[in-house]
């Protein structure tokens, strides 16, 4: 910055950007902002809770049964990511009678491996868990002929509320990622309430805390977080998906 005279304006700027991109603070003021409000009601009783894909980890359960490295059966055993606590609040939205049904989109993701591509079904396992604990196999449905994206579970989810009288829908999703599913979701026709999962801690607390203001790995993928969510957004408002 010394040297480059010339150019120190634009070192400081670049600096400037890298260092905000890279602290904690800038992904929860900007979670602060896009978070929505819930309107779960708790003395309503919904026709289904949607809980949109995630949180499997079937990058590990394709991984094993290529390589076997272990020496038990993956698929006897449940591995999850931070996510999955959509599920679980799915699940018990229904144990408590506070949905009829849990309706889940059909998602088997495949990855290119061994030359080769390896799927996983996701949404079987998802049931089986649900199973396990507490929900009825008639209450969980397992929805539509395959989803890649949220555009594709609001889309296929219209054709199935249509066809069986679900008209009162709870959505549930990860806080960042609720902003966009419920504007998909809202232009097929479909109007959920909604119950964020994952939420973010208030952003008065995240001021208070000093390491927030340091650059952290933290900081660089809340950010990616926050680009991720937002581009999004754009596409598919572009695209009249939104």
């Amino acid at each position: 910055m010394i040297k480059l005279k010339r150019q120190r304006k634009l070192v400081i700027a670049i600096t400037l950007y890298l260092y905000l991109a890279s602290i904690p603070i800038t992904g929860a003021l900007f979670w602060s902002i896009w978070e929505t409000e819930n309107t779960f009601k708790p003395e309503k009783v919904y026709d289904g809770v949607v809980v949109l894909t995630g949180g499997v980890d079937y990058n590990w359960y394709i991984n094993e049964r290529v390589y076997r490295k272990l020496l038990f059966e993956p698929e006897h055993y449940f591995r999850f990511t931070r996510q999955a606590e959509r599920i679980y609040a799915g699940i018990e939205f229904v144990k408590s009678g506070q949905a009829k049904l849990f309706l889940y989109g059909k998602w088997i993701p495949q990855i290119f491996i061994q030359d080769r591509y390896e799927s996983f079904n996701t949404s079987e396992l998802v049931k089986k868990f649900a199973l396990q604990h507490g929900v009825p196999e008639e209450k969980f449905i397992i929805y539509g002929k395959g989803v890649e994206r949220t555009l594709d579970e609001a889309m296929q989810l219209k054709s199935v509320a249509e066809n069986n009288s679900i008209k009162d829908i709870l959505l549930v999703t990860s806080e960042s990622h609720m902003r966009r599913a419920a504007a998909l979701f809202r232009n097929q026709g479909l109007s959920p309430d909604l119950y964020s999962v994952l939420r973010t801690p208030s952003f008065v607390v995240a001021l208070t805390k000093l390491k927030n203001y340091v650059p952290s790995h933290t900081g660089l993928k809340s950010s990616m977080g926050c680009l991720y969510e937002l581009v999004g957004y754009l596409g598919y408002f572009i695209k009249g998906d939104i």
